[in-house]
């Protein structure tokens, strides 16, 4: 975990050592692109939730001056096989959220962390629940990728079923979304996967990536990306819409970022012959219908703020 960005930066500083001779490991102690695995509260302390080398989830958190301290979270099905550890803040309490695998079914787990002293040295209590079991078969049903939210309804859970992709679905305390396992309709679907979503307050946004099939969508275009928002707290949604005005969006591996008054930003990756990819940047304002690249001196072409993968985005507390 690294302390900062920019030239006067802290070294790096290393808390937990995970060894892995897998790729596909690699994705699961701590959350991927799309999902939000660390954060800094109002007493300058850092929080990170991942995965230990003996598949514990863990919190760690690094007071402001300088001191390490962690927190192993009992796991929902003793033995199971954990991943992609989310980690979010409602008030003073927190929640992590992981995917467990036990036998036959793969689970959506949750562990409140209800604050117990207020102090610039806070103590939590923690309580592990399962929000949900999935039907493990094989590899065509493994759940991955986890991404997280905190509505005003509750947790909601967005995540990739498949190994390859083959459908991105959203599950919350009050079941899975009306239009999930997401399939838009627009155009000949082959797939949905790496969805992403956010919330602050009432509203709430999901985003994600959608193959088609049709002759207008060649090698490196038949990825696209869609979006949905929620005013009401993720009781109902809006139709599926491309992310940019000019119609279907070529792009992948989103990661979105709101706030209560409706204002989004999105950080996502576009297929670019020769290289690993541009990463682009967009936003959309209250009353806007879709996002719209952000367009600034030295950004050439609109929108593209660099080179890369798989990138993500989050908000600051102010």
């Amino acid at each position: 975990t690294g302390t900062g960005g920019g030239p006067t930066a802290a070294p790096a500083e290393s808390v937990d050592e995970i060894k892995t001779d897998s790729d596909y490991e690699s994705y699961t102690s701590v959350a991927v692109n799309n999902g939000h695995f660390a954060l800094r509260d109002e007493h300058d302390q850092l929080h990170v939730a991942w995965i230990d080398q003996a598949g514990t989830p863990v919190v760690g958190t690094r007071s402001a001056a300088g001191e390490w301290k962690r927190q192993a979270l009992e796991v929902h099905a003793a033995g199971s096989k954990l991943k992609n550890p989310n980690l979010m803040q409602r008030g003073d309490d927190f929640i992590v959220g992981w995917m467990e695998r036990d036998g036959d079914q793969s689970h959506l787990v949750v562990a409140d962390g209800l604050l117990q002293s207020p102090s610039a040295d806070p103590a939590h209590v923690w309580t592990t629940r399962r929000v949900t079991s999935i039907p493990y078969t094989d590899m065509s049903t493994e759940p991955k990728y986890l991404s997280m939210s905190l509505t005003a309804k509750g947790p909601l859970f967005g995540f990739t079923e498949g190994m390859p992709d083959v459908q991105a679905r959203v599950i919350g305390d009050a079941g899975e979304l009306s239009m999930s396992p997401f399939k838009s309709g627009l155009f000949t679907f082959i797939k949905s996967s790496d969805v992403t979503l956010d919330s602050a307050g009432d509203f709430a946004v999901v985003v994600w990536e959608e193959n088609w099939s049709d002759p207008q969508f060649g090698p490196g275009k038949d990825a696209n990306l869609l979006f949905i928002t929620s005013s009401d707290g993720g009781s109902t949604w809006t139709a599926p819409a491309h992310l940019l005005g000019s119609g279907p969006t070529p792009g992948g591996d989103p990661s979105v970022y709101c706030t209560e008054d409706g204002t989004m930003y999105i950080a996502f990756h576009v297929v670019e012959k020769g290289s690993l990819g541009g990463i682009y940047a967009a936003r959309r304002l209250p009353g806007e219908t879709h996002f719209s690249v952000i367009e600034a001196p030295g950004l050439e072409p609109p929108g593209r703020i660099g080179s890369g993968w798989l990138p993500a985005i989050d908000g600051l507390p102010d």
